[in-house]
């Protein structure tokens, strides 16, 4: 009798421990560890396979995850680094079950994006498309997959404004705005 209570008593206890995890709302699927890091690898993997595994390793670092039971939704975050860039990426992913999850969401470059221009070669492209400007940035640009410098000049009437735009990996110029002068009033 003692040796069939302890077996139970084995038994019940991870019943209890796997009773007392969240589950999502929609599919009853229960947030385990297993579970959890089968999100994460599944994201890792999408990602990968876009950009590649070493590109990935040298530029993608896990950050966090958090989710949502009710819609079951779960939110993968990276930091992504590129040189001195340094982004949060992410992505959402809806389980529709255990084992079946789909993309809801993408906030990170699912190929590999490169540096291809210096920022003294995009400084000598704005010269010879005689842009005044006052300073510069190398931004992220999520919808098109690459990585811009943007050059912005301070002006009186329109405030900061985005002066021109070139890709640093086709080197192609993007956008070019010249700000209107003021003339004076004598």
């Amino acid at each position: 009798m003692f040796f069939a209570w302890t077996t139970l008593n084995r038994i019940e206890e991870p019943l209890k421990e796997l009773a007392q995890l969240p589950r999502c709302q929609e599919s009853e699927t229960v947030l385990t560890q297993d579970f959890l890091s089968s999100i994460r690898s599944y994201v890792a993997d999408y990602i990968r396979a876009g950009t590649g595994e070493s590109y990935f390793n040298n530029h993608y670092q896990y950050l966090d995850m958090s989710h949502s039971t009710i819609d079951c939704n779960f939110v993968v975050k990276y930091t992504y680094t590129y040189d001195e860039l340094h982004q949060t990426m992410s992505m959402t992913v809806h389980a529709i079950n255990a084992t079946k999850y789909e993309v809801v969401q993408t906030n990170a470059f699912l190929r590999p994006v490169n540096i291809l221009i210096t920022g003294a070669q995009a400084e000598q492209m704005a010269s010879e498309q005689n842009i005044s400007y006052d300073y510069y940035n190398k931004e992220i640009m999520i919808p098109d997959q690459t990585i811009v410098y943007k050059f912005y000049k301070e002006t009186l009437t329109q405030g900061t404004l985005l002066v021109l735009e070139i890709d640093a990996q086709s080197q192609q110029i993007i956008k070019i705005e010249r700000p209107k002068e003021l003339t004076p009033i004598v």
